[in-house]
């Protein structure tokens, strides 16, 4: 199932080049800083949030999106790096990101 991305004021479709959602990261240090990032609360313990792609730089995956769309190769193997956090279209506030 498709969940949408939790960043506030998000206008990113399904069926995007930007659609792409990943998980929070498992390991508690970096899902805090992903929910520090995003404006979230720390007790926030939903273990469905997603962030699309659009927050992330092409830097932060382990395959360069851009050059994968050039060469046409599958985005299905696009990983973020371990210890990437979303830097991209980010509220302005805190609090200001739902879910």
């Amino acid at each position: 199932m498709n969940r949408p991305c939790c960043v506030a004021g998000c206008k990113a479709r399904f069926g995007q080049s930007s659609d792409r959602r990943h998980s929070f990261p498992k390991d508690e240090g970096d899902r805090a800083a992903w929910i520090e990032r995003l404006g979230l609360s720390l007790s926030d313990k939903r273990k469905h949030l997603r962030v699309c792609g659009r927050h992330f730089t092409p830097d932060d995956y382990t395959y360069n999106p851009e050059f994968m769309k050039q060469s046409g190769l599958a985005w299905k193997k696009l990983r973020l790096k371990p210890k990437a956090v979303p830097t991209l279209f980010l509220p302005t506030t805190k609090g200001a990101a739902g879910g």
